[in-house]
């Protein structure tokens, strides 16, 4: 197999992009993999996670001169390219195929959907007028140049990170069989069934960046309910993000009970052990690294219908249930009537060891295998 380099956008953010390219990057190393470089077109922030010595991690300072140097020095057969910023990946696959031999691997973090729509709601297009010049952008620029890009994309190689938005993509191009195009799992860090569900309290756990996809306002409106019935209960908020400050804000203006906010965590195991259920009702997703890791431990998933991968982890009424954010009173009392019955939510963890056979790392590793020359 030839030398490989994952090449990502900015790893020192706090994204689900960042945690899985650690994550493979570790999995391919500790399995014999010759991954030799992770390249990272700039570096904003600050560092969180510690790759292993031997894989040299590159600031490229947006300079792309600097990619095809980085390729050449670590003679780098194998690219995977991470794609967060779907034009500027294009452009460097583009480049990098026209100068170098590189078997270059696209991997779409997202469903693709999110590159073809704008997912504001009608209240917010009253409230912030520029919303309305985004979406019409959306819709008669980045649309049409996004769909071109994917049909370009997808005459070679180029993964999904779940099986719906592989599909999502089927319906987007209009073709049921794009022979190029297929799906392979994130790998997480977290071993199956290590916990056991008896031993865990009441508590109901969010994990990720704090942001408006995320739907991190409709949550509190959620649980602002679930807090007063259920005293007992407790909400793990675990993230740091945007609207850290504005969650703070509301949960103290509606004096909502249960809230705990604990800002960035690298290890979310110490919480995960804790927690009897993990929620998610995020607009879109690729493969949603929190929930997860909370099917690995044991967790209860709780979720809406979205674009992406979610429904590849939640299947409602056997790991789970789907809250319907049409009506978010209605939306609390399920939370409240799931929350309060201890034998069903008993039942639907141990439903978790039927799904997730196919999360396994080995899994994953055999289909990296049958791409990677």
């Amino acid at each position: 197999m030839k030398n490989i380099g994952i090449y990502i956008y900015d790893y020192s953010l706090l994204g689900g992009a960042q945690k899985v390219t650690y994550n493979l990057a570790n999995l391919m190393f500790n399995s014999g993999f010759p991954i030799r470089t992770v390249l990272s077109y700039c570096v904003e922030g600050k560092i969180n996670y510690s790759y292993p010595k031997e894989i040299e991690v590159v600031n490229l300072n947006y300079n792309l001169e600097n990619l095809l140097e980085q390729i050449n020095k670590c003679n780098v057969g194998n690219l995977i390219v991470q794609i967060e910023n779907l034009k500027l990946c294009y452009e460097i696959i583009q480049l990098v195929r026209k100068k170098s031999n590189c078997n270059i691997i696209p991997v779409l973090h997202n469903s693709p959907y999110y590159w073809l729509r704008k997912y504001y709601s009608l209240s917010e297009y009253f409230s912030r007028p520029i919303h309305i010049l985004q979406y019409l952008k959306m819709r008669f620029y980045w649309h049409n140049l996004n769909m071109k890009i994917f049909s370009e994309l997808t005459k070679n190689t180029f993964v999904c990170v779940s099986e719906r938005a592989k599909k999502e993509m089927e319906q987007i191009l209009g073709n049921n069989s794009l022979p190029n195009v297929q799906y392979i799992y994130n790998p997480i860090d977290i071993n199956f069934g290590s916990v056991d569900f008896s031993s865990k309290k009441p508590i109901l756990i969010y994990l990720g960046r704090l942001s408006t996809e995320k739907r991190t306002r409709t949550m509190l409106r959620i649980w602002k309910k679930v807090g007063n019935i259920l005293p007992s209960w407790t909400f793990l908020i675990v993230g740091d993000g945007p609207d850290l400050d504005q969650m703070k804000k509301y949960v103290a203006i509606h004096n909502i009970q249960g809230v705990i906010f604990t800002g960035f965590c690298s290890d979310v195991y110490k919480y995960l052990t804790q927690s009897m259920a993990s929620i998610l009702i995020s607009k879109y997703e690729g493969l949603p690294t929190c929930m997860l890791e909370s099917c690995a431990s044991q967790n209860v998933l709780v979720g809406c219908k979205n674009d992406g991968g979610l429904s590849d982890i939640l299947y409602d009424g056997m790991n789970g249930i789907l809250l319907d954010l049409d009506d978010l009173d209605r939306s609390a009392d399920e939370l409240i009537s799931l929350l309060s019955n201890y034998e069903r939510m008993k039942s639907l963890s141990e439903n978790n060891s039927k799904l997730f056979g196919k999360f396994t790392n080995q899994s994953i590793l055999d289909s990296w295998k049958l791409i990677l020359k």
